[in-house]
């Protein structure tokens, strides 16, 4: 949502873009409560349901498929240690 590359260190944000990932992570968070969290796997809340926020994702888990936003194929990398999505046009390094 912030189109920022996830390879891209936080020492190198500038202050816009560390303003747009706060507002994004607020919108996201929000977003995600309402929708009562993600399941992925086990996850669900004290009321025993599960959590929809997942059809959400705009890059999570789809790697391989197109991007929602423009149509560029998601790639996948390991950083740190984890892997993780991105889409090479929306989130420029």
């Amino acid at each position: 949502m912030a189109k920022i590359h996830p390879k891209k260190t936080s020492a190198n944000l500038n202050k816009k873009q560390i303003q747009t990932l706060a507002l994004c992570i607020r919108k996201i968070l929000s977003r995600s409560i309402k929708a009562g969290g993600t399941t992925l796997r086990d996850y669900c809340v004290p009321d025993g349901s599960f959590g929809s926020f997942q059809k959400n994702h705009l890059v999570y888990r789809r790697q391989g498929l197109l991007c929602t936003l423009c149509q560029s194929v998601i790639l996948g990398d390991v950083i740190a240690g984890r892997t993780t999505a991105f889409c090479p046009s929306c989130q420029i390094l």
